[in-house]
């Protein structure tokens, strides 16, 4: 377990570009350095983190988390990943406090946004290489990206995910060999976990009104739970949420700092939270942050 905290705090210190950089990095990490996955396995849990709602690569990174210590090793994973960015930001909100508007802050993000552009390039390069081997992928890839690029809203990401995930379930009866059943270990959910994860979807809702750290984790609890294609997708969801809590100034600047720090992009709920009660902003950051991990 600690080894596995260490290896994701020094990824959590320098994964800057957002969730197909920390793929890249993920895989160079723990695929060929680490050798804690083989290729096919860290292929399969990128689909398998895709499908899910929330930021691929820290389900990524607990998925792999998982497989090396198990639940501890995937809570490891999770804290070693966000904790640089969770800090980071939790400082420059409450800094916000003292300083803003100034131009040296805007020079720096957008060299940040820049920088962001490259390493992201280089990661979906590295991704179109191993995985668009054949005309089946390709044409996939091509539909997939027409398709996004004429909806919008939370159908027009779903889609083309179930779309895909069943044309490649009949497509594998074609292509692998028939197998003994016997061999084959099924996966089955978690009952428990799984009714947890409703279970505070329908109640947190309900009970939001009663107190604000309620209503702040609720709204958080929300946008992680619904919310599929990665951290800018949670933007436009997560802006009405928060009407009368920060300001679009605010919101700005959260996004703009989360392009800034390594880690996820999903912590700018640190800056977001701890904004949203400026009388106690590292209790809102944390409650923010937990909040929009915990579906996961």
């Amino acid at each position: 377990m600690l080894t596995v905290f260490w290896q994701f705090l020094v990824l959590g210190l320098c994964s800057f570009g957002g969730p197909a950089a920390h793929i890249g990095y993920f895989q160079q990490a723990f695929v060929v350095k680490n050798k804690w996955l083989s290729d096919e396995d860290f292929t399969q849990a990128i689909a398998l983190c895709q499908f899910l709602p929330g930021p691929a690569s820290s389900q990524l990174g607990m998925y792999i988390g998982y497989k090396k210590a198990g639940y501890f090793g995937s809570i490891a994973a999770f804290i070693g990943f966000t904790l640089p960015s969770f800090i980071l930001l939790t400082f420059l909100a409450v800094a916000n406090n003292q300083f803003s508007g100034s131009v040296t802050v805007e020079y720096i993000i957008t060299a940040a946004k820049l920088l962001a552009v490259v390493v992201v390039t280089d990661a979906l390069w590295g991704m179109v290489k191993k995985n668009l081997i054949s005309i089946a992928t390709i044409s996939t890839a091509l539909l997939t990206m027409i398709w996004v690029t004429f909806s919008s809203g939370l159908f027009g990401q779903i889609l083309p995910i179930i779309v895909a995930s069943i044309a490649g379930f009949l497509w594998s009866f074609k292509t692998q060999p028939i197998v003994d059943k016997h061999l084959i270990k099924p996966i089955r959910p978690h009952i428990g976990l799984v009714v947890i994860f409703s279970g505070l979807l329908i109640l947190l809702p309900l009970i939001a009104a009663t107190n604000e750290n309620i209503k702040l984790f609720s709204i958080f609890y929300q946008a992680g739970s619904f919310v599929f294609g990665g951290g800018h997708v949670v933007l436009p969801l997560l802006q009405p949420m928060l009407d009368g809590m920060v300001t679009d100034n605010t919101f700005l600047s959260a996004y703009a700092s989360a392009q800034l720090v390594p880690g996820p992009m999903f912590t700018m709920a640190s800056y977001l939270g701890a904004s949203a009660i400026p009388q106690m902003p590292i209790m809102g950051s944390i409650i923010a942050t937990i909040a929009v991990f915990f579906s996961w």
